[in-house]
């Protein structure tokens, strides 16, 4: 048994060496691999941060780009403020230029409608008195008319009476 413990333990400490220089080689080979993986890294690294240099710089450039522009807006805002305020007073003078001569038109359209009334109003008093005066005219020839018939019918009824007075008198 000691022979067989002894072979045994040179036997497995071959085992163990041939084991131990398999996974030295695989962790030699491992390591390779991580090795080539961590410049890869490395390099990766590199060009991102040359990427991230190029974006801050773009970044940089673009505010000054909105500042320049935030400017650009603001002096705009300035003078649209101020041609706005330039058309509400030039609005406003026109506005009242024209309610001046729609006034005056008002006015000379209120002149000429009172006058055109007036003469109106004259003629149609002229016209009324003439008709008045006609009717009078006529009243009164028809009176003069109503009067001669009465008269005539009085003087007619007067002397039917003497014809008949006459005939009972035996005058005729």
């Amino acid at each position: 048994m000691v022979r067989s413990e002894a072979a045994q333990a040179i036997y497995s400490s071959e085992v163990e060496e041939v084991h131990m220089d398999e996974r030295i080689a695989r962790l030699e080979s491992d390591v390779g691999h991580i090795k080539t993986d961590i410049a890869d890294i490395k390099v990766d690294i590199r060009e991102l941060r040359g990427d991230m240099k190029a974006a801050n710089e773009s970044i940089a450039a673009l505010k000054t780009d909105m500042s320049a522009l935030r400017g650009e807006v603001g002096a705009l805002r300035i003078e649209m403020k101020g041609d706005i305020a330039a058309l509400r007073v030039e609005m406003t003078g026109d506005i009242a230029v024209l309610k001046g001569e729609m006034k005056g038109d008002v006015a000379a359209l209120d002149g000429k409608l009172k006058g055109d009334f007036d003469a109106l109003k004259i003629e149609t008093k002229g016209e009324f008195a003439a008709v008045r005066s006609e009717m009078k005219a006529g009243f009164e020839d028809m009176k003069k008319t109503v009067r001669l018939w009465i008269m005539a019918s009085q003087l007619l009824t007067l002397a039917t009476v003497f014809g008949v007075l006459a005939r009972a008198l035996k005058w005729i």
